[in-house]
């Protein structure tokens, strides 16, 4: 098991393989393709990112604009929902639709209203109790967490908790509460240089029954030595590798 017994769900037997963007190394990101690519990978959860389109639609989109997936000139929130499709930009509606049955972290990348409405989508997808809400916005994140408080979340990036908490565990310090919807820690390996996903923060996420998930890993020795910190889950843009990786040690340690 990645850490001791505990009741929180995301705290699994095995570590996760988490495709990002569906599996942004093997297909087109955040497209329908991808989320198939990343099921057919064998990953254990697929990560998308959401935005509003310019009908205030919950679209699926990392970038504010299509110029690096696409080449366009195309703002994502001056562009309507059906507009976005010709260029393969699907709904959150239907990417939910799409990564059935699998569990699924979402992205909030902008503000209010995207976490009412990711809320009401959630519900309505109904994949309330197989989901983890990210974000970079505190307002939208408390937005969901009120509209929403049975679905699991981590900390957005704007909220004082999230650098409180790291802060906290690599001073050896006590960090602050958290909202009680908070059932993950999810962050890059390396921040402004500072090395986050090190043995002191895993251990304080775990002491706080937290799923620890890092991200954005391809290389199989950087794999391998997360894995050996005892991190639950990494998100990669390469599923087949790390789902290689993974059963290899699967195998390994079971011999």
């Amino acid at each position: 098991m990645t850490g001791t017994a505990s009741a929180n769900p995301w705290r699994t037997a095995k570590p996760w393989c988490i495709a990002h963007r569906g599996a942004a190394g093997e297909a087109p990101e955040n497209t329908l393709a991808a989320f198939a690519r990343g099921k057919a990978a064998g990953a254990d959860m697929l990560e998308l990112d959401a935005r509003l389109s310019a009908d205030g639609q919950a679209v699926v989109s990392h970038d504010p604009t299509l110029a690096r997936t696409h080449g366009l000139d195309v703002a994502v929130a001056q562009t309507t929902a059906a507009q976005l499709a010709a260029y393969d930009v699907p709904t959150v509606a239907q990417a939910l639709a799409a990564c059935e049955p699998l569990p699924v972290t979402l992205e909030l990348k902008v503000s209010e209203p995207l976490g009412t409405l990711a809320a009401e989508i959630i519900a309505e997808a109904g994949y309330t109790d197989r989901i983890i809400v990210a974000g970079r916005r505190a307002d939208a994140m408390r937005a969901l967490r009120e509209q929403l408080p049975r679905a699991a979340t981590s900390l957005a990036e704007d909220e004082p908790e999230l650098q409180a908490t790291v802060v906290a565990a690599l001073s050896g310090e006590e960090g602050p509460a958290l909202p009680a919807q908070v059932r993950a820690l999810q962050l890059p390996g390396a921040w402004q240089g500072v090395e986050l996903a090190v043995a002191p923060v895993i251990a304080r996420a775990h002491a706080l029954d937290l799923a620890f998930h890092v991200w954005t890993v391809n290389a199989a020795d950087e794999q391998h030595a997360l894995l050996d910190r005892g991190v639950d889950g990494i998100v990669t843009d390469h599923p087949t590798r790390l789902r290689a990786v993974i059963d290899e040690r699967d195998g390994r340690d079971a011999g």
